[in-house]
């Protein structure tokens, strides 16, 4: 078969190459599929791609969300909690229960300053940021919906 010419099939035997991690030759069936790469697969190995997942992902309920908040938000779990239970668990505008929705409800934040807003249900917030966070575009919007009312 004839490989790509590159550092990883330098030397190799037919049906292997070397891992640019860990730097050990490799059978091809060590490294996944991957597309637009010449050979189709990975430069690293899956030995050294499963070394870096437990540094990534924990397996502890609320740290992977608790990390995400903090680095996103920089408010905690607990603090989200707080504001989940200030809104009785409803978006704060349509008052839709968390219990009746698929996630949990999203953290609605100015753009421009980082500011948390209130929490919103995945639909209001996603309307809020397709108008911009512009109240003028959403009163345009809602006086469209009055013109057209039943037709």
């Amino acid at each position: 078969m004839n490989y790509p010419k590159n550092k990883a099939y330098e030397g190799a035997p037919e049906g292997c190459k070397r891992c640019s991690k860990c730097k050990k030759m490799r059978s091809l069936d060590d490294f996944s599929k991957r597309n637009g790469v010449p050979d189709g697969k990975r430069y690293d190995c899956k030995y050294c791609v499963n070394d870096r997942k437990p540094k990534q992902r924990s397996s502890e309920p609320g740290v992977r969300k608790n990390n995400k908040l903090k680095q996103k938000y920089n408010i905690t779990l607990s603090d989200y909690n707080k504001i989940v239970e200030s809104q009785k668990g409803c978006c704060a505008i349509c008052g839709t229960h968390v219990s009746k929705l698929k996630r949990d409800l999203d953290i609605d934040h100015n753009h421009i300053t980082g500011k948390i807003r209130k929490l919103l249900c995945t639909n209001c917030n996603r309307g809020l940021g397709w108008f911009k966070d512009n109240p003028e575009l959403l009163r345009k919007a809602a006086n469209y919906l009055c013109q057209h009312k039943g037709k």
